[in-house]
């Protein structure tokens, strides 16, 4: 079997994660997500999964935990982001305290990033599906090892 080299493109990904959790405001107005296209077998699936959620889960423990509790939660939407069980939980998994502002910034950097959006008052869900799945694949991956 050939293996393909894949080559890393941590730069692009650094600037693109840094583009959804760290938005200027030309870019809060002018964008809605990601979008990844090309032709098949070009390594979009392989960015995503190698360099651009890595990228993601390096700008900050918090946004993992919040986004690890959403992806976990039901695809209807998870509720109680905010409450004082969830920020107690996101301390214990960061190792430092954390209030409900900063739950609420980062809660905002992901939905303007469109990896999140808001079913309803309080309930909060992944955007995109597939975002969801390879979260789920390489949480399992991670414990795996």
């Amino acid at each position: 079997m050939l293996v393909t080299p894949f080559y890393h493109r941590a730069r692009y990904a650094a600037d693109l994660a840094q583009q959804l959790l760290r938005p200027t405001a030309l870019q809060m107005q002018v964008r809605s997500g990601v979008f990844l296209s090309g032709i098949r077998r070009i390594g979009k699936t392989t960015f995503l999964r190698q360099d651009l959620i890595p990228s993601l889960e390096s700008m900050g423990d918090l946004a993992s935990v919040i986004f690890d509790r959403i992806v976990n939660g039901s695809e209807s939407g998870e509720s109680g982001l905010f409450s004082a069980e969830a920020i107690n939980d996101y301390s214990e998994k960061i190792g430092m305290a954390v209030d409900t502002p900063q739950v609420q910034n980062m809660v905002d950097r992901m939905i303007t990033a469109n990896l999140i959006h808001r079913q309803s008052h309080g309930v909060y869900a992944v955007a995109d599906p597939f975002v969801r799945q390879s979260w789920r694949q390489r949480k399992a991956m991670q414990l795996s090892s």
